[in-house]
C-alpha cells in the first residue's frame, strides 16, 4: 500500500481510503503532529506504517481540512 502523507487542520496526518490517520495520535507520540517532521522522517515513517489500517477512532476525510502538505518549504 502506498504512503499517503497529509496536512489535516496543521497535523500530521495518513490517508488510509476515506479515513484520516492522525500520527501523532496513532504513533502514541513517536512521530509528532508537526508534517514538516513527518517529511524529514519519511523513511521511519513509512516502515512504522506499512500495514497501518484505519479504526473507528480515526477520523473521516474532509476536504475541507486539508492544508498543504509541505506547510514550509525549505525552497521555493
Amino acid at each position: 500500500m502506498s504512503l499517503q502523507l497529509a496536512n489535516s487542520n496543521g497535523r500530521a496526518c495518513l490517508l488510509r481510503g476515506d479515513r484520516v490517520l492522525d500520527l501523532e495520535r496513532r504513533s502514541d507520540g513517536r512521530f509528532s503532529a508537526d508534517p514538516m517532521d513527518a517529511l524529514a522522517r519519511f523513511g521511519e515513517l513509512a516502515d512504522w506504517a506499512a500495514g497501518l489500517d484505519p479504526v473507528d477512532g480515526d477520523a473521516p476525510l474532509d476536504a475541507n481540512q486539508l492544508g498543504p502538505c509541505v506547510p514550509r518549504p525549505q525552497k521555493v
